[in-house]
């Protein structure tokens, strides 16, 4: 019987420059090409624009410092290295057509290419040869890890970047939005604070969501505000996630162990802490098990600055799937509350647990 069971969705969107209902991309998307093949994961290369098809920007008079910054910023990246030309670099060449020129962009800490001016009229120089096709090369940092805010959003998992699943920091970590509620306003609000003029299309994808509705019919932007009270409405008693240098992530293997108790806190590795609570502790966070364990004044995890939670945490078997099956006090030994260095850490295997040997039912 699965009548218990509840799915819960959360909102993809894309973003796009003019309301564009073409299948394979939105005017204004931005890829890197190298030797004249395109992909997404690219951090330098040959810069193509999605214009009615694809085609490049013309390195002209206009194109330097401030686009090439606009363009990682696009791309996910907090800037540029360096900028050039194709005729300059050894990236191969792009032989599609120009579809701009004279990008011009008002300041180097736009978001988007959106944001900018540029024309359609190609320079003769750029016309008749691809040597003139503006390059990039951008720090390798995602701008979301560099110095995230309460209310930052941001795009995953999208063919493009201008598109993906809607994400919000909050609470000292990145969380879904709830599709409850969630309308086109929504959707333009976030486009809009991602630096696009507004929303394509907007969808609905089922997953874990941590965070809840936003209503954005009087507001422009996701603010702090928004995170205020919505993690004690939205994450339960016995919560794991994995931090380090005190910053937690739900993509993290390995690092100090947080659990949540009426509040984000740690776990102290005492007495009872060994390797059957850290293979709990991993199979709770979808991994076969640990690898290794220890504490935080023993590795190269980083602090944690947060006060503990649990202490003397228990489990009966190494098998259980989630510590709520294990005993624990929130009574903390005076060693736990003077010292993060006491901080229970974990090292799990990187085989997902529903990748090893699955069965019918799972």
């Amino acid at each position: 019987d699965s009548s218990s069971f509840a799915v819960v969705t959360n909102t993809k969107v894309t973003c796009s420059q003019v309301l564009d209902g073409l299948t394979d991309a939105v005017n204004g998307v931005i890829v890197l090409s190298r030797n004249n093949i395109s992909s997404t994961t690219y951090y330098y290369g040959t810069i193509r624009v999605y214009y009615n098809g694809w085609g490049n920007i013309c390195d002209d008079y206009y194109y330097n410092s401030a686009e090439a910054n606009v363009i990682c910023h696009q791309l996910g990246y907090t800037g540029a290295s360096s900028y050039s030309r194709a005729g300059s670099v050894s990236y191969g060449t792009d032989y599609l057509s120009m579809k701009w020129d004279d990008v011009n962009c008002a300041s180097s800490g736009y978001l988007s290419i959106a944001q900018c001016s540029y024309s359609t009229i190609i320079d003769s120089g750029c016309v008749n040869s691809n040597s003139y096709d503006a390059t990039v090369y951008c720090y390798t940092t995602r701008i979301w890890n560099s110095s995230p805010f309460p209310g930052m959003v941001r795009l995953q998992d999208g063919t493009y970047s201008n598109e993906g699943r809607v994400e919000v920091y909050c609470n000292g970590q990145w969380g879904t939005i709830c599709n409850d509620g969630f309308d086109s306003t929504d959707a333009n609000t976030l486009c809009k604070q991602l630096g696009y003029d507004g929303y394509n299309s907007f969808d609905h994808t089922s997953s874990n969501t941590y965070l809840g509705d936003i209503s954005s019919s009087s507001r422009q932007t996701v603010t702090q505000s928004t995170c205020s009270g919505l993690t004690s409405d939205s994450v339960s008693n016995g919560a794991i996630i994995l931090s380090r240098n005190n910053l937690p992530s739900p993509s993290y293997y390995y690092g100090t162990i947080r659990v949540y108790y009426n509040g984000w806190g740690n776990i102290c590795d005492d007495y009872f802490y060994g390797y059957t609570e850290a293979n709990v502790i991993c199979h709770q966070l979808g991994y076969t098990g640990a690898s290794s364990y220890s504490r935080a004044g023993q590795t190269s995890y980083g602090t944690d600055h947060l006060s503990m939670k649990w202490d003397d945490v228990n489990c009966a078997s190494s098998s259980y799937l989630s510590i709520a099956q294990c005993t624990y006090s929130t009574v903390i030994d005076s060693g736990c509350v003077n010292s993060n260095s006491y901080d229970a850490t974990v090292y799990c295997y990187t085989t997902r647990i529903w990748n090893s040997n699955p069965y019918d039912g799972m």
